[in-house]
């Protein structure tokens, strides 16, 4: 069961999430809003950081590999169209590294862990079969919105396949670094991925009411 300071910390973050889907959708701010959607990764990682007990040195180094192996990929990415397929990232999202926002490597942690938690509910023993199924079923939502908001944008205006099966192959690999090192995998993670997942949708809603 989730602890009170997960609840607590939660009900921002659905909050932060409500704010700026009213924001991006219903107000002359739009702009604003999603020029400040950086600093929602940073407070996301900010929030698990705060959840961790008894953290240990070598976990430090498991989520470094998974924010580095995130980071790289899209690096190459972006340079090469090479797993991903031919996309570049706008300048929304706020701060660069070899044009590839810090905050993604932030996402590709959140992404991992909050997958394996779900996993890991659904079923322990085979955890990696729906950890990897809600990862694929992330991105498929991400995508949409993500074009749609100009956080980045294809070069074929709509990701190829080759980008999803990337996603599974990265995503596996960053899960490989989780469970290695130990990575907690909290309800407050299972938490924020479940916030995002209403949060792409709520934006899917929207279209269809246009």
């Amino acid at each position: 069961m989730p602890n009170k300071q997960d609840i607590q910390l939660l009900r921002i973050v659905a909050l932060i999430h409500i704010i700026g889907f009213i924001g991006i959708n219903f107000s002359p701010f739009a702009q604003l809003f999603l020029q400040s959607s950086q600093f929602n990764f940073y407070f996301i990682a900010l929030c698990y950081s705060l959840t961790l007990k008894n953290f240990k040195r070598k976990q430090l180094l498991g989520l470094f590999l998974i924010f580095t192996l995130g980071m790289f990929i899209e690096i190459i990415g972006v340079k090469t169209g090479f797993p991903f397929g031919k996309y570049n990232y706008t300048n929304r999202l706020g701060v660069q590294l070899a044009q590839v926002p810090i905050c993604i490597g932030f996402n590709w942690i959140l992404v991992c862990l909050g997958s394996i938690a779900w996993g890991k509910k659904i079923t322990p023993r085979f955890f990696w079969i729906p950890a990897l199924l809600l990862l694929l079923l992330f991105d498929a939502l991400l995508e949409p919105v993500a074009i749609e908001l100009g956080y980045w944008i294809w070069q074929s205006k709509l990701p190829p396949i080759q980008n999803y099966i990337a996603w599974l192959i990265v995503g596996f690999v960053g899960m490989q670094f989780a469970e290695k090192y130990k990575l907690p995998t909290s309800h407050f993670l299972k938490g924020v991925l479940a916030i995002q997942f209403v949060f792409f949708i709520g934006f899917k809603l929207i279209d269809l009411l246009k």
